[in-house]
């Protein structure tokens, strides 16, 4: 599972760089930023689930913690 949070952790991370790059010199509402963002969105919401489930995990690994 922490493979699982590192591979996408760091997929966050190019395409928040790859985000940053496009906006220079481009309106928000750019197709390519758009489409920019909402990749990144996705990705964001793959890690935000894989942190709950890792965190239900444990519950269930270590009930009493």
């Amino acid at each position: 599972m922490v493979s699982n949070l590192e591979a996408v952790s760091r997929e966050v991370e190019k395409l928040r760089q790859r985000l940053y790059e496009l906006a220079k010199g481009r309106t928000l509402t750019d197709p390519a930023i758009v489409a920019a963002s909402q990749e990144l969105d996705h990705w964001l919401n793959v890690y935000n689930e894989l942190l709950r489930q890792n965190k239900q995990l444990r519950k269930v690994q270590y009930p009493m913690q």
